[in-house]
């Protein structure tokens, strides 16, 4: 499931509900409540429970309760000395949001900031243990009163603070995060909550596995129990080696022979030893069996999924470095001869095209695992060095944010892999998506909502629209260097075909030709070494960046638009929901034109009003 294939509109079911109220005030009960007696009714309940490790707080609930009892006067009020006081603190505004910040690690499922007063020290002193500790559990209950249209949150207290006034008013806040902000920092060196996998080497040691990396060797060495990570020295076994620029895959792991260019063979007869230099050996792990794991290591409170959409890397693209990644089938041949017709008795060179396809999608990358152990290496450095990096250095979500980085970087930005945080949850578990940000967009987009305004029936209560250009829009604005960084397909869409120039009026040409990355790919083949890595990567970069509509890269761009819708108070939007609104400009709307959402904010004002406003980036699809 990708964040962005779930292109229809999660509130659109109400938003209909709500409309058709309003067209028609007098039609049913329903439509007499909402515009005649609408109140917005939320509670929030602390559990008596505690995430954080500490001791669990008090339970209580802050809110609407009183409303819904029937009190009488006589209940709603308390003495304080001489004073008269309201009977249980006064819940004065909540805020709900959700940010889509691109930092998975710093951003939350939804964020949560409450504000209420307590009247006395007595009601502060109660109410303080029940909600001012790092880590209370905390249900969130909302709806409107006598209609089926709400929602509910389980959040965790992670700030909080109060003041007082002269006249003895406890003036309290808090800050509340969906579970999820603290998966942002599960850590990829912790030790394992269970037993891990035991395996035995040759001389019959056993090893239990205590961490996520370990446990990754431990099922590499049950998925090939013959292979030793000495393989490079021959002592004579047969059993555990791989046969010259092949590779060999079983059960989400895989092991290659990589011939690489240094030409050296040391032999040594007296002890039968040869010291092959051309063999480097190298293991690898699937992007989901490395999920599976790291999930098992964090219980059961997050889930890990991937987007379900590939994309293609064709005949012409593969990993630049076969050594850290390989896309599999003959997306990891390198021999000479056309990748499209694989014959492996006749191919020479590296052909790793027995590791299993992953037609373009991320689950089926495989990682080396070298790679992932000095990825990790590198991270509990950063954290030695900046304290103030913290456990964050090391999270789950920072160390996912580096290994997609590395994979946009070897496959010259083909797949731009990103974490969302989706905003639903699978029984108790948090769910995160590792998914392409490109590919999971659907260019026929289906399902999303059309918010109008001044008709009859509309929901919205205000629009607002801003731009947000980076420096390569500048640099069109400029000179009209679109510098490969900006699909002329997708402006097109924009602005007309006739208004977007047809050539770099910079001079900056790219002349790397479909020949020119099978000659560097071949060059791979022939024998792996850094600096043919690099010449293949900066080929391939630039010739997909060049070539995005061969790709299929084109679709989805983001254009630095913005649009704020605010409607009337309404649950089921999620991070990635598409919607247009008829009242932007022309070149806004239309084919291929549409607004993917990226903020989500509930607002309570404690008196009943509840409003949504939701911020959509604009996606242009290529013409």
């Amino acid at each position: 499931m990708g964040v962005f294939a779930n292109n229809d509109f999660g509130a659109k079911v109400n938003l209909n509900k709500i409309s058709k109220w309003l067209k028609n005030p007098n039609a049913s009960e329903e439509s007499k409540m909402w515009n005649y007696g609408r109140y917005c009714t939320i509670t929030l309940a602390s559990t008596g429970v505690n995430n954080a490790g500490l001791c669990g707080g008090k339970e209580l609930t802050l809110g609407d309760t009183s409303l819904t009892k029937g009190a009488d006067y006589n209940t709603l009020k308390s003495e304080d000395g001489s004073r008269h006081i309201p009977a249980n603190p006064i819940l004065e505004s909540v805020r709900i949001s959700n940010d889509m910040a691109q930092d998975v690690s710093d951003s939350a499922l939804y964020e949560i900031e409450v504000s209420f007063k307590c009247f006395s020290y007595t009601q502060f002193a109660e109410y303080e243990e029940a909600f001012f500790k790092t880590g209370n559990e905390v249900n969130i209950v909302f709806g409107y009163k006598g209609l089926a249209m709400g929602g509910k949150l389980t959040s965790n207290v992670y700030n909080f603070g109060f003041s007082l006034d002269a006249s003895g008013v406890y003036a309290c806040n808090m800050k509340l995060t969906g579970r999820n902000k603290f998966a942002g920092v599960l850590q990829m060196n912790q030790e394992l909550p269970y037993e891990g996998t035991t395996v035995k080497d040759e001389a019959g040691n056993e090893t239990t596995a205590n961490t996520i990396m370990s446990e990754l060797d431990a099922k590499f060495m049950e998925a090939f129990p013959d292979f030793e990570d000495s393989s490079g020295i021959d002592f004579g076994i047969e059993s555990d080696q791989v046969d010259d620029g092949k590779a060999v895959a079983k059960d989400g792991f895989a092991v290659a022979n990589i011939q690489t260019h240094s030409g050296m063979e040391i032999r040594i007869p007296i002890i039968a030893v040869r010291l092959d230099l051309d063999d480097m050996y190298v293991k690898y792990v699937t992007y989901e069996k490395l999920l599976e794991i790291i999930t098992k290591a964090h219980g059961s409170s997050t889930v890990w999924e991937h987007g379900t959409k590939g994309q293609s890397p064709g005949d012409i693209a593969a990993s630049a470095d076969p050594s850290l990644l390989q896309l599999g089938g003959k997306a990891s041949y390198y021999g000479e001869g056309d990748p499209s017709i694989l014959n492996t008795n006749a191919s020479s060179g590296n052909d790793f095209s027995d590791i299993p396809a992953s037609n373009g999608i991320a689950s089926g990358f495989y990682l080396s695992m070298a790679w992932l152990r000095d990825i990790i290496g590198d991270l509990e450095g950063e954290k030695i060095k900046d304290k103030e990096a913290g456990a964050g250095a090391t999270s789950v979500n920072n160390f996912l944010r580096v290994v997609n980085g590395g994979i946009k970087d070897i496959t010259g930005g083909l797949y731009d892999l990103q974490v969302y945080n989706q905003g639903y949850t699978q029984g108790d578990s948090n769910v995160f998506q590792v998914v392409n940000y490109k590919a999971e967009h659907d260019p026929k987009i289906k399902g999303g909502y059309d918010f109008k305004l001044h008709t009859i029936g509309s929901t919205l209560r205000s629009v607002s629209m801003t731009s947000n250009f980076d420096a390569d829009m500048a640099a069109v604005a400029l000179v009209s260097d679109r510098g490969g960084k900006i699909p002329s397909g997708a402006l097109k869409n924009l602005y007309g075909a006739g208004c977007v120039p047809t050539k770099n009026t910079a001079g900056k040409k790219d002349n790397t030709t479909a020949e020119d990355l099978k000659e560097k790919r071949a060059a791979i083949g022939k024998g792996f070494s850094a600096d043919r890595v690099q010449d293949y990567k900066a080929a391939l970069n630039s010739y997909i960046q060049a070539n995005l509509k061969t790709f299929n890269a084109e679709r989805g761009y983001r254009y630095s638009i913005d649009l704020t819708v605010t409607h009337y108070g309404c649950w089921g939007t999620q991070i990635g929901n598409c919607f247009t609104f008829a009242g932007v400009p022309p070149k806004y709307k239309g084919n291929g034109k549409y607004f993917v959402v990226g903020g989500i904010q509930h607002s309570f004002d404690g008196q009943g009003g509840w409003e949504t406003e939701v911020t959509g980036f604009l996606k242009l699809e290529a013409v």
